[in-house]
């Protein structure tokens, strides 16, 4: 029998993991909030508050080019992503002969 997995375990993303989701949409290169929001599986409602919530922080940063809103993940936001990455691999099945 095998453990079950993290999603499994959560049902649905935690907040942890939507975080995850837009800062990684807005890596490497700014995203509109339209391509945030479809990469990141978002709605609008929802996205405004991530988004107001992460921008507050320092972890995402809006910028204006033309006449399009675009978002970039900041230095922090990259150091988040890290650690998020991190522990998806702490918490990754063992390879046979680690168990």
């Amino acid at each position: 029998m095998t453990a079950p997995t993290w999603e499994e375990l959560l049902g649905k993303k935690g907040y942890i993991d939507v975080i995850a989701g837009i800062l990684e949409a807005c890596t490497p290169a700014p995203a509109r909030t339209s391509q945030v929001m479809h990469r990141a599986d978002l709605r609008g409602r929802r996205w405004k508050r991530y988004r107001n919530y992460l921008t507050s922080r320092g972890l995402l940063e809006p910028s204006l080019n033309g006449l399009d809103l675009y978002y970039a993940t900041t230095e922090k936001g990259r150091e988040y992503l890290d650690r998020y990455h991190a522990l998806e691999r702490l918490l990754q099945e063992p390879e046979e002969g680690q168990k």
